[in-house]
Protein backbone atom coordinates (compact mmCIF):
# COMPACT_ATOMS: atom_id res chain seq x y z
CA UNK A 1 0.00 0.00 0.00
CA UNK A 2 3.18 2.46 -0.28
CA UNK A 3 1.57 4.02 -3.51
CA UNK A 4 -1.76 4.44 -2.22
CA UNK A 5 -1.41 6.10 0.79
CA UNK A 6 -0.06 9.20 -1.18
CA UNK A 7 -2.86 8.53 -4.14
CA UNK A 8 -5.76 8.78 -1.76
CA UNK A 9 -4.54 12.34 0.08
CA UNK A 10 -4.06 13.44 -3.22
CA UNK A 11 -7.68 12.53 -4.35
CA UNK A 12 -9.25 13.78 -1.21
CA UNK A 13 -7.59 16.87 -1.26
CA UNK A 14 -7.52 18.13 -4.86
CA UNK A 15 -11.19 16.55 -5.29
CA UNK A 16 -12.34 18.93 -2.64
CA UNK A 17 -10.31 21.84 -3.37
CA UNK A 18 -11.96 21.96 -7.35
CA UNK A 19 -15.11 20.96 -5.95
CA UNK A 20 -14.86 24.56 -4.07
CA UNK A 21 -13.61 26.10 -7.14
CA UNK A 22 -9.98 26.84 -6.13
CA UNK A 23 -7.90 27.20 -9.06
CA UNK A 24 -6.75 23.81 -11.18
CA UNK A 25 -3.16 24.21 -10.57
CA UNK A 26 -3.60 25.07 -6.70
CA UNK A 27 -6.26 22.21 -6.45
CA UNK A 28 -3.14 19.46 -7.88
CA UNK A 29 -0.49 21.57 -6.33
CA UNK A 30 -2.35 20.65 -3.00
CA UNK A 31 -3.36 17.22 -3.94
CA UNK A 32 0.36 17.01 -4.45
CA UNK A 33 0.93 18.35 -0.59
CA UNK A 34 -1.36 16.02 0.36
CA UNK A 35 0.10 13.27 -1.23
CA UNK A 36 3.70 13.96 0.50
CA UNK A 37 1.79 14.02 3.93
CA UNK A 38 0.22 10.86 2.93
CA UNK A 39 3.82 8.95 2.16
CA UNK A 40 5.53 10.57 5.17
CA UNK A 41 4.65 8.21 8.02
CA UNK A 42 6.56 5.32 6.34
CA UNK A 43 9.84 7.12 6.45
CA UNK A 44 10.09 4.44 9.54
CA UNK A 45 11.06 2.56 7.14
CA UNK A 46 14.65 3.92 6.58
CA UNK A 47 15.59 1.70 9.07
CA UNK A 48 14.80 -1.18 7.71
CA UNK A 49 17.87 -1.47 5.15
CA UNK A 50 20.02 -1.84 8.02
CA UNK A 51 18.78 -5.18 8.24
CA UNK A 52 20.21 -6.48 5.41
CA UNK A 53 24.07 -5.46 6.84
CA UNK A 54 23.93 -9.05 8.79
CA UNK A 55 24.90 -10.77 5.98
CA UNK A 56 21.80 -13.17 4.07
CA UNK A 57 22.72 -15.12 1.59
CA UNK A 58 19.16 -15.72 -0.72
CA UNK A 59 16.34 -13.57 -1.77
CA UNK A 60 13.89 -14.42 0.71
CA UNK A 61 16.30 -14.13 3.49
CA UNK A 62 17.35 -10.58 2.67
CA UNK A 63 13.45 -10.28 2.43
CA UNK A 64 13.11 -12.01 6.02
CA UNK A 65 15.99 -9.50 7.29
CA UNK A 66 14.22 -6.53 6.00
CA UNK A 67 10.84 -6.72 7.63
CA UNK A 68 12.05 -7.96 10.63
CA UNK A 69 14.37 -5.01 11.24
CA UNK A 70 11.41 -3.02 10.50
CA UNK A 71 9.25 -4.40 12.56
CA UNK A 72 11.38 -2.20 15.67
CA UNK A 73 10.09 0.86 14.60
CA UNK A 74 7.33 0.58 11.68
CA UNK A 75 3.72 1.71 12.59
CA UNK A 76 4.21 2.75 15.52
CA UNK A 77 4.79 6.41 16.41
CA UNK A 78 4.61 7.61 12.66
CA UNK A 79 1.19 5.73 12.11
CA UNK A 80 -0.51 6.67 15.44
CA UNK A 81 -3.43 9.10 15.11
CA UNK A 82 -2.69 10.74 18.04
CA UNK A 83 1.07 11.67 16.88
CA UNK A 84 -0.56 12.33 13.27
CA UNK A 85 -2.73 14.73 14.88
CA UNK A 86 -0.35 16.88 16.89
CA UNK A 87 1.97 17.08 13.80
CA UNK A 88 -1.05 18.63 11.92
CA UNK A 89 -1.15 20.78 14.52
CA UNK A 90 2.90 21.59 14.45
CA UNK A 91 1.83 22.30 10.87
CA UNK A 92 -0.49 24.90 11.47
CA UNK A 93 1.63 26.48 13.87
CA UNK A 94 4.56 26.29 11.90
CA UNK A 95 2.65 27.84 8.83
CA UNK A 96 0.84 30.43 11.31
CA UNK A 97 4.55 32.20 12.05
CA UNK A 98 5.50 35.72 10.34
CA UNK A 99 7.13 35.20 7.16
CA UNK A 100 8.40 36.89 3.92
CA UNK A 101 5.34 36.65 1.51
CA UNK A 102 5.97 37.62 -1.99
CA UNK A 103 3.05 40.36 -2.38
CA UNK A 104 2.17 42.86 -4.93
CA UNK A 105 2.39 46.49 -4.01
CA UNK A 106 -0.22 47.89 -2.69
CA UNK A 107 -1.12 51.54 -3.29
CA UNK A 108 -1.63 53.84 -0.24
CA UNK A 109 -1.98 57.50 0.63
CA UNK A 110 1.60 57.62 1.28
CA UNK A 111 2.32 55.69 -2.14
CA UNK A 112 3.07 51.99 -2.59
CA UNK A 113 3.84 49.33 0.08
CA UNK A 114 3.79 46.24 0.17
CA UNK A 115 1.13 44.32 2.54
CA UNK A 116 1.64 40.34 3.36
CA UNK A 117 -1.20 38.07 1.87
CA UNK A 118 -2.28 35.27 3.72
CA UNK A 119 -4.95 34.14 6.29
CA UNK A 120 -1.47 32.35 8.20
CA UNK A 121 0.17 35.56 8.37
CA UNK A 122 0.66 36.59 12.40
CA UNK A 123 2.92 38.66 14.25
CA UNK A 124 3.88 36.67 17.10
CA UNK A 125 6.34 34.21 17.09
CA UNK A 126 5.53 32.17 20.11
CA UNK A 127 3.27 29.88 16.98
CA UNK A 128 6.97 28.87 15.67
CA UNK A 129 8.09 28.32 19.30
CA UNK A 130 5.05 26.17 19.42
CA UNK A 131 5.36 24.07 16.66
CA UNK A 132 8.88 23.37 17.26
CA UNK A 133 7.50 22.55 21.17
CA UNK A 134 5.58 19.84 20.04
CA UNK A 135 8.40 18.58 17.76
CA UNK A 136 10.40 17.95 20.16
CA UNK A 137 7.69 16.80 22.66
CA UNK A 138 7.14 14.05 20.17
CA UNK A 139 10.45 12.95 19.40
CA UNK A 140 10.68 12.82 23.39
CA UNK A 141 8.04 9.84 22.86
CA UNK A 142 9.47 8.55 20.03
CA UNK A 143 12.68 7.70 22.30
CA UNK A 144 10.53 6.48 25.60
CA UNK A 145 8.43 4.18 23.10
CA UNK A 146 11.50 3.18 20.76
CA UNK A 147 15.18 3.91 22.24
CA UNK A 148 17.33 5.87 20.22
CA UNK A 149 16.04 4.02 16.94
CA UNK A 150 12.41 5.37 17.45
CA UNK A 151 13.21 8.56 18.46
CA UNK A 152 15.63 9.09 15.41
CA UNK A 153 12.71 7.85 13.36
CA UNK A 154 10.22 10.58 14.97
CA UNK A 155 13.11 13.25 14.63
CA UNK A 156 12.69 12.74 10.84
CA UNK A 157 8.99 12.40 10.88
CA UNK A 158 8.62 15.64 11.92
CA UNK A 159 11.32 17.35 10.07
CA UNK A 160 9.60 16.23 7.21
CA UNK A 161 6.64 17.38 8.28
CA UNK A 162 7.83 20.63 8.36
CA UNK A 163 9.39 20.79 5.48
CA UNK A 164 7.08 19.87 3.30
CA UNK A 165 5.09 23.21 5.18
CA UNK A 166 7.88 25.53 4.04
CA UNK A 167 7.32 24.45 0.41
CA UNK A 168 3.74 24.72 0.76
CA UNK A 169 3.93 28.32 2.41
CA UNK A 170 6.85 29.17 -0.39
CA UNK A 171 4.66 28.05 -3.27
CA UNK A 172 2.28 30.34 -1.60
CA UNK A 173 -0.18 27.82 -1.49
CA UNK A 174 -3.39 28.71 1.39
CA UNK A 175 -1.78 28.18 5.11
CA UNK A 176 -5.68 26.87 5.64
CA UNK A 177 -5.99 24.46 2.74
CA UNK A 178 -2.28 23.38 3.35
CA UNK A 179 -3.31 22.05 7.34
CA UNK A 180 -5.77 20.30 5.88
CA UNK A 181 -3.59 18.29 3.36
CA UNK A 182 -1.34 17.85 6.31
CA UNK A 183 -4.42 16.38 8.20
CA UNK A 184 -5.38 14.22 5.36
CA UNK A 185 -2.56 12.86 4.21
CA UNK A 186 -1.10 11.83 7.96
CA UNK A 187 -4.58 10.72 9.54
CA UNK A 188 -4.99 8.76 6.35
CA UNK A 189 -1.99 7.10 6.06
CA UNK A 190 -2.77 3.91 9.05
CA UNK A 191 -6.34 2.76 7.99
CA UNK A 192 -4.28 2.09 4.31
CA UNK A 193 -2.31 -0.58 6.82
CA UNK A 194 -5.32 -2.32 8.26
CA UNK A 195 -5.24 -4.95 5.22
CA UNK A 196 -1.85 -5.82 5.14
CA UNK A 197 1.07 -7.16 7.78
CA UNK A 198 0.21 -5.74 11.41
CA UNK A 199 -2.07 -3.54 11.95
CA UNK A 200 -1.04 -0.07 13.22
CA UNK A 201 -0.36 1.33 16.73
CA UNK A 202 -3.55 3.81 15.88
CA UNK A 203 -3.49 5.40 19.92
CA UNK A 204 0.50 5.08 20.44
CA UNK A 205 1.79 6.01 22.98
CA UNK A 206 -1.55 4.70 24.72
CA UNK A 207 -1.29 1.64 25.59
CA UNK A 208 -5.16 1.28 24.36
CA UNK A 209 -5.53 -0.97 21.28
CA UNK A 210 -8.02 -0.63 18.71
CA UNK A 211 -7.65 -3.39 16.60
CA UNK A 212 -5.85 -7.04 17.29
CA UNK A 213 -5.12 -7.69 13.67
CA UNK A 214 -5.76 -6.56 10.18
CA UNK A 215 -8.67 -6.95 8.10
CA UNK A 216 -9.42 -9.74 6.47
CA UNK A 217 -11.39 -9.56 3.20
CA UNK A 218 -11.96 -13.44 2.46
CA UNK A 219 -10.93 -16.67 4.43
CA UNK A 220 -8.69 -18.19 1.45
CA UNK A 221 -5.21 -16.13 1.91
CA UNK A 222 -4.94 -15.86 -1.88
CA UNK A 223 -7.86 -13.83 -2.32
CA UNK A 224 -7.61 -11.76 0.59
CA UNK A 225 -4.54 -11.09 -0.98
CA UNK A 226 -5.79 -10.54 -4.29
CA UNK A 227 -8.93 -8.41 -2.98
CA UNK A 228 -6.23 -6.07 -0.86
CA UNK A 229 -4.42 -5.81 -4.05
CA UNK A 230 -7.93 -4.60 -5.66
CA UNK A 231 -8.20 -2.00 -3.37
CA UNK A 232 -4.80 -0.58 -3.84
CA UNK A 233 -5.75 -0.92 -7.53
CA UNK A 234 -9.11 1.01 -7.09
CA UNK A 235 -7.05 3.90 -5.51
CA UNK A 236 -4.77 4.65 -8.64
CA UNK A 237 -7.51 4.38 -10.77
CA UNK A 238 -9.18 7.48 -8.37
CA UNK A 239 -6.08 9.53 -8.66
CA UNK A 240 -5.87 9.04 -12.34
CA UNK A 241 -9.54 9.66 -12.14
CA UNK A 242 -8.62 13.07 -10.14
CA UNK A 243 -6.03 14.12 -12.70
CA UNK A 244 -8.39 13.53 -16.03
CA UNK A 245 -10.87 15.71 -14.08
CA UNK A 246 -8.29 18.07 -13.66
CA UNK A 247 -7.12 18.31 -17.06
CA UNK A 248 -10.40 18.02 -18.72
CA UNK A 249 -9.79 14.31 -20.35
CA UNK A 250 -11.44 11.34 -20.53
CA UNK A 251 -9.69 8.65 -19.54
CA UNK A 252 -11.43 6.07 -21.28
CA UNK A 253 -9.76 7.51 -24.55
CA UNK A 254 -6.49 6.72 -23.03
CA UNK A 255 -6.58 3.42 -23.01
CA UNK A 256 -4.69 1.13 -25.72
CA UNK A 257 -6.01 -2.00 -26.56
CA UNK A 258 -2.84 -3.60 -25.86
CA UNK A 259 -3.81 -3.59 -22.22
CA UNK A 260 -5.90 -6.57 -22.64
CA UNK A 261 -2.74 -8.60 -23.38
CA UNK A 262 -2.81 -8.31 -19.52
CA UNK A 263 -5.50 -11.63 -19.70
CA UNK A 264 -2.24 -13.78 -20.08
CA UNK A 265 -1.48 -13.35 -17.12
CA UNK A 266 -3.20 -16.43 -15.47
CA UNK A 267 -0.92 -19.07 -17.24
CA UNK A 268 1.21 -18.01 -14.45
CA UNK A 269 -1.23 -19.86 -12.12
CA UNK A 270 0.22 -23.28 -13.02
CA UNK A 271 3.90 -21.89 -12.84
CA UNK A 272 3.78 -20.65 -10.00
CA UNK A 273 2.44 -21.28 -6.51
CA UNK A 274 -0.50 -19.44 -5.18
CA UNK A 275 0.59 -16.16 -3.16
CA UNK A 276 -0.37 -15.13 0.14
CA UNK A 277 -0.05 -11.73 2.02
CA UNK A 278 3.20 -13.21 3.38
CA UNK A 279 4.68 -14.88 0.51
CA UNK A 280 2.93 -12.05 -1.77
CA UNK A 281 6.77 -10.68 -3.41
CA UNK A 282 6.70 -12.72 -6.27
CA UNK A 283 3.30 -12.61 -7.55
CA UNK A 284 3.06 -8.81 -6.64
CA UNK A 285 6.29 -8.09 -9.00
CA UNK A 286 5.28 -10.45 -12.19
CA UNK A 287 1.94 -8.99 -11.42
CA UNK A 288 3.54 -5.39 -11.65
CA UNK A 289 5.69 -6.43 -14.90
CA UNK A 290 2.92 -6.73 -16.89
CA UNK A 291 2.21 -3.05 -17.33
CA UNK A 292 5.48 -2.77 -19.40
CA UNK A 293 2.67 -3.80 -22.31
CA UNK A 294 2.25 0.32 -22.14
CA UNK A 295 5.76 1.28 -22.54
CA UNK A 296 5.95 1.52 -26.00
CA UNK A 297 2.85 4.21 -26.36
CA UNK A 298 5.57 6.59 -24.48
CA UNK A 299 8.00 6.00 -27.53
CA UNK A 300 5.55 5.87 -30.51
CA UNK A 301 3.52 8.59 -29.46
CA UNK A 302 4.10 12.36 -28.52
CA UNK A 303 1.93 14.37 -26.55
CA UNK A 304 0.19 12.55 -24.07
CA UNK A 305 2.47 9.21 -24.22
CA UNK A 306 3.50 8.49 -21.01
CA UNK A 307 -0.03 9.39 -19.92
CA UNK A 308 -1.03 7.28 -22.02
CA UNK A 309 1.24 4.89 -21.54
CA UNK A 310 0.44 5.11 -17.58
CA UNK A 311 -3.13 4.37 -18.14
CA UNK A 312 -2.58 1.48 -20.53
CA UNK A 313 -0.49 -0.22 -18.24
CA UNK A 314 -2.51 0.16 -15.48
CA UNK A 315 -5.58 -1.03 -17.18
CA UNK A 316 -2.82 -4.61 -17.98
CA UNK A 317 -2.42 -4.86 -14.36
CA UNK A 318 -6.24 -4.70 -13.72
CA UNK A 319 -6.71 -7.00 -16.05
CA UNK A 320 -3.97 -9.89 -15.42
CA UNK A 321 -5.39 -9.41 -11.93
CA UNK A 322 -8.73 -9.98 -12.67
CA UNK A 323 -7.70 -12.59 -14.97
CA UNK A 324 -5.72 -14.66 -12.38
CA UNK A 325 -8.15 -14.01 -10.26
CA UNK A 326 -10.94 -15.02 -12.86
CA UNK A 327 -8.28 -18.46 -13.19
CA UNK A 328 -7.48 -19.11 -9.35
CA UNK A 329 -11.46 -19.16 -8.19
CA UNK A 330 -11.96 -21.68 -11.27
CA UNK A 331 -8.93 -24.09 -11.00
CA UNK A 332 -7.30 -23.63 -7.54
Amino acid sequence: MFVGHGVLAFVIVAWLARTLDRPVREAAALGLVAAAFGTLPDVDMVYAPLGLLSGVGSLAGASAAFWETAGAVHRTATHSLVVGALATLAVGAWLARPARWRSPLIPSGRGSVQRPTGAWVRPSPLLSLAAVGVGVSLVLVGVAGGGAVGGAVVALFVAGALGIATLARRADLPGGWTVLAAGVGLLTHPFGDLLTGTPPRLLYPLDAVLLEGRIVLAPDPTVNLLLAFFVELAVIWLGLATVARLQGWRLGWRVHPRAALGVGYAAVLVAVPAPSLDTAAPFVVSVLAVGGVGAPLAVSDGDGGWWDAFVTATSAVTVAGLAYLLAYLVVG
